[in-house]
């Protein structure tokens, strides 16, 4: 593959429809590379860090170009649908804890070229949202995120 070759890489699951419309609708325009890092099948990486600090990706064989975008699809909160499952201390919680390293790890050797990058998805938060438009001024209702029944009578 050609160096300065358009590539996205997609951190997700082609079970996932929106990562199996958005692959086959990229790969019909023919100008840019897809590689999916699909946790739930036989998807086989390698990240090479050189000596001197070079970092190569390739995917199924394949040389992933070092200015790739990088789409994290992604679920963050345990238990959503397409959560990388698996939290447990059996082999498939050991898979699953790695397959969520390698994301953290391949969104960190991307930094700005990445979509749903771990800073920005805090936005997502509700919390989050209350503290930044209190920050500003806006009103915002007290909202209590607790597990303790006692603390909500």
């Amino acid at each position: 593959m050609d160096k300065h070759e358009r590539a996205l890489v997609i951190l997700g699951s082609k079970s996932d429809p929106h990562v199996s419309r958005v692959k086959d609708e990229i790969e019909k325009r023919g100008d840019t590379k897809v590689f999916v890092f699909d946790y739930l099948d036989d998807t086989r990486f390698t990240v090479r860090v050189s000596e001197k600090g070079s970092v190569r990706i390739q995917v199924n064989g394949e040389t992933v170009p070092d200015n790739c975008l990088v789409w994290d699809r992604t679920k963050i909160l345990p238990g959503t649908s397409l959560y990388i499952q698996g939290v447990d201390e059996t082999s498939t919680g050991y898979v699953a804890q790695e397959w969520r390293a390698l994301n953290t790890l391949l969104c960190g050797l991307n930094g700005d070229r990445v979509v749903n990058s771990l800073a920005s998805r805090r936005c997502m938060i509700k919390p989050y949202q209350q503290v930044i438009a209190a920050s500003v001024g806006l009103a915002v209702p007290e909202t209590l995120v607790t597990n303790d029944k006692r603390s909500v009578m």
